[in-house]
């Protein structure tokens, strides 16, 4: 080994001649190992120590927005998912209610066509039955026409002044008539009635002849 000086040194790393009683190298050593203080290790740095919870909290954070954000999805699914029952049955309904008032406006329109259709036939037959009965009294009319041009003095007079009467009516009723080839069931019974009215008037005026 070499006869050099070897510089040893401690354990706070200071050499045999920092160590020598009475330096201040020692004094500082001495006050160290007292203290529990390492020369070799610095105390922690603050900044570091205030790091560690943030990068943790860092960490931790995008896993909180990613479960919140997972439960918004599903929060939404399930608004979603009862807006559309709710729409099915609007729907379902909407369709039954129209299925029910285009039923019932058929049944409707059905009875509408038969009663029109009945009211059609009753007022034909009637209308048939009046104008065979005019039919024959015109016949009667022709005959007491024939009847007063044949006539002299006073009963020439007679027939012609009620055979003037005769026929006014007879032309009345006959517009009257023929208007209810067009009547409606709304104004039919105020027709007929006065129909029938003027019939038995014209009728009996001839009849007396």
């Amino acid at each position: 080994m070499s006869r050099s000086k070897v510089r040893r040194t401690s354990r706070l790393g200071l050499t045999e001649e920092e160590q020598a009683p009475g330096s201040l190298s020692a004094h500082v050593a001495s006050q160290a190992s007292v203290s529990g203080i390492s020369a070799q290790a610095p105390p922690k740095d603050p900044m570091k120590a205030l790091m560690t919870p943030l990068v943790a909290l860092a960490t931790l954070l995008p896993l909180c927005l990613a479960a919140c954000d997972d439960s918004a999805a599903k929060a939404q699914k399930m608004v979603n998912s009862a807006q559309a029952d709710a729409d099915k049955v609007s729907t379902e309904a909407r369709a039954d209610a129209d299925k029910k008032v285009k039923t019932a406006q058929a049944d409707a329109d059905k009875k509408i066509v038969d009663i029109q259709a009945a009211f059609t036939a009753s007022r034909e037959d009637y209308r048939h039955s009046v104008q065979t009965s005019l039919d024959d009294l015109d016949k009667k009319i022709a005959e007491l026409d024939a009847k007063a041009k044949a006539a002299t003095g006073k009963a020439k007079t007679d027939l012609d002044a009620k055979l003037v009467t005769i026929h006014t009516d007879r032309e009345a009723f006959g517009k009257d008539f023929k208007s209810t080839a067009t009547s409606t069931s709304e104004n039919w019974d105020a027709m007929k009635i006065h129909l029938d009215k003027s019939w038995s008037e014209l009728k009996a005026a001839v009849d007396h002849m």
